[in-house]
Formats: C-alpha cells, sequence, structure tokens
C-alpha cells in the first residue's frame, strides 16, 4: 500500500469521525478539540484500534485524571472523544456497554473535606466562601460563629500530625458538644456538662462505648490544648455499654473471591495490598516506590497511625504485579513528557 492510498484511508476515517459527532450536538467549532483528543489516545498506544478493551481505555482515563492541568471540561470531552471513536467509528463490542456517563462524573471537582486535600491551608477566602451560601448547614453555621476556636483546635490537632480522620472526628464532637448545650460557649463550660453530654450519648443515643470513648477524647483534647485546662474529675456518667458479639472474618476463599470481583487491576492491586500487608487504606493510597523494598520482600510503612513508621511484610505473590505496575507509571510518565504534560509524577512511580 502506497503512501497515497495510506493518507486516502486516514482522511475518510477522521471523515466518519466528524459525522458521528453530529449525533452528540457538539457546536461545529468544538469538532476538532474532540478529534485532538481521539488523536492523542491513538498515538499514545502502538496496537490496533480494534484489539483494545474496556482496560485499556480505563487505564488511560486514569493516567489523564492524574494531570492536574486538566480542566473537568476537557476531560469530558475526552470522554466523549473516545465514546465517537469506539462506539460510532470503530464500533467495537464492548464499547455500547461501557459506562462513558460515569467517566465523565469523574471530572467533578473534590469536596473541601475530601481526604485527599482536606489538610489544605484553611484560607479566609475559603471560609468566606463556605459562608456564603444560602442554606447553612448548622455545622457551617456553628464553626462560623466559633471560627478562632476551630482554628485553633485544627492548630493543635495538625501540630501533633494526627490523621485527617481524628481531625474531622474531634472537629464534628466538639461540634455536637456544643450544639448540646444550646452554642454555649465551651470555656465557660467544664466537667459537668462534659459529664451530661456523655450521659446523653448513652441513654438517649444508645452508642457504642467506642464512640462515646471517642467524644470524650475529642472534648478532653479541647480543653487540654486548646484551653490549657486540665479535665480534673468529670464525675459520675452513664458509661456506654459494649455488647458481646463475635466478630465476623471472611475466609481466605471469600476473601480471594472479593478480590476477584474487582474489575480495576490497579484498585484489585491495592485490595491485595491492604489484605496481605495489612496496611490501611490511605497508607497504600500513600505508599511510594522508595518504601517497597524487593530483596527483602518488605515495605516501610511511613508516618502510620500516632505518626510511627512500620514494616509489614511483602507477599511474594504481588511482587510482580506491583514490579509491572511500576513499569506500566513509567511508561505512562514518559508518554506525558513527550506530549508536555508529565511534570506532576504520581505516586506510585
Amino acid at each position: 500500500m502506497d503512501d497515497m492510498d495510506i493518507d486516502v484511508k486516514i482522511s475518510r476515517f477522521w471523515g466518519k469521525y466528524v459525522s458521528k459527532s453530529k449525533s452528540y450536538n457538539i457546536p461545529a467549532n468544538s469538532v476538532r478539540w474532540y478529534v485532538r483528543h481521539a488523536e492523542m489516545y491513538i498515538k499514545s498506544h502502538s496496537t490496533r484500534l480494534s484489539e483494545h478493551s474496556a482496560e485499556t481505555v480505563d487505564e488511560y482515563f486514569q493516567a489523564k485524571g492524574r494531570n492536574i492541568h486538566l480542566k473537568n471540561y476537557q476531560y469530558m470531552q475526552m470522554v466523549t472523544a473516545l465514546q465517537i471513536l469506539f462506539v460510532d467509528v470503530v464500533k467495537a463490542g464492548w464499547a455500547s456497554s461501557y459506562p462513558w456517563e460515569g467517566q465523565k462524573e469523574r471530572a467533578r471537582a473534590l469536596e473541601k473535606s475530601h481526604p485527599s486535600i482536606a489538610k489544605m491551608p484553611l484560607s479566609d477566602e475559603m471560609v468566606e466562601s463556605e459562608t456564603d451560601t444560602k442554606e447553612k448547614s448548622v455545622n457551617d453555621e456553628l464553626r462560623t460563629e466559633f471560627r478562632v476556636l476551630f482554628e485553633r483546635l485544627i492548630c493543635e490537632i495538625r501540630a501533633r500530625h494526627y490523621s485527617i480522620r481524628t481531625e474531622k472526628s474531634y472537629v464534628s464532637w466538639v461540634v455536637r458538644f456544643i450544639l448540646f448545650h444550646n452554642r454555649k460557649d465551651p470555656e465557660q463550660m467544664g466537667e459537668p456538662e462534659i459529664a451530661s453530654y456523655l450521659t446523653h450519648l448513652s441513654v438517649n443515643r444508645l452508642v457504642a462505648a467506642s464512640t462515646q470513648r471517642q467524644a470524650l477524647n475529642g472534648i478532653v483534647f479541647l480543653y487540654k490544648h486548646v484551653y490549657k485546662r486540665g479535665i480534673e474529675d468529670i464525675g459520675e456518667f452513664t458509661l456506654a455499654k459494649k455488647p458481646a458479639r463475635l466478630p465476623v472474618v471472611l475466609s481466605s476463599k471469600e476473601i480471594a473471591d472479593l478480590i476477584k470481583g474487582i474489575d480495576d487491576s490497579l484498585y484489585q492491586l491495592m485490595a491485595s495490598l491492604l489484605y496481605g500487608c495489612g496496611m490501611r487504606l490511605m497508607e497504600c493510597v500513600r505508599l511510594r516506590i522508595q518504601d517497597i523494598d524487593f530483596d527483602y520482600n518488605q515495605i516501610m510503612i511511613r508516618n502510620a497511625k500516632g505518626n510511627k513508621d512500620r514494616v509489614s511484610p511483602l507477599p511474594a505473590k504481588l511482587v510482580e504485579r506491583i514490579k509491572n505496575q511500576i513499569e506500566y507509571v513509567k511508561q505512562l510518565h514518559n508518554v506525558d513528557l513527550s506530549e508536555d504534560m508529565g511534570r506532576c509524577i504520581c505516586r506510585w512511580l
């Protein structure tokens, strides 16, 4: 086949693509951007489009989703561009049932309370934008009313390197404590008010013993580290009783079936690490390549609970899969560099 025949085929291919895009109500002056997204996808793969699968597209979306410079509308354009490519032009068998709309939903921005961004500095502008909404929740109103108090509380928590989960929990319990006492300033309250609130949790809310202890820890932290007041004697309050129940533990076969049921290969690897290494979710998310020791088959988990490091054994059956993931991300990074989009390297590299 000579160059002229190739050029004719390419021209027909993109002509068909543009024609099919009309059914998606894409403005004529915007079609070129969808074509550009499709071209970038094709150039990033060396295999024929007919050989691509839903997993291939998933991996591409995951890689592009890490690019902080990619706007939400650009991500949705990219999804629609590949939808046209595989559903209408290539007519891949799997494409008609692929969750294209679900992929577009992933373009929405993360909430300010999301664990990935919740520890960003809380500027005055962010606080004002939260309080400008017409329908304020009771919690937001209270945090605005006692703004200085909660800023001091969060600073004390972060100074001790507590986890974001602990931070959100303590702040939440302090909010509830203040609301229970009709928005009374905590600095004017003390042991009797704490005791009455803990009794309320046990008697009226019927919380578990662990929940009551968590509330106590959050309130005591407030008085000890923010107000610099030691809680001497809370007095008598009703203790929540922990029911005697046997834990439900999955068998090895059930765990294997559960992990096999995860479609996404990366999430499946993460689930295997959680089970095989005894890691917590955020410990796995923050895992870095430098913390994996293949020579000793172990993982160094940094800044774990209590801001401590610990070593966990690395299951031999996961070694090859982790190495493949590392190699895959390196290739993605090289592609991003070639497109001038590889300045931000994900934690897996």
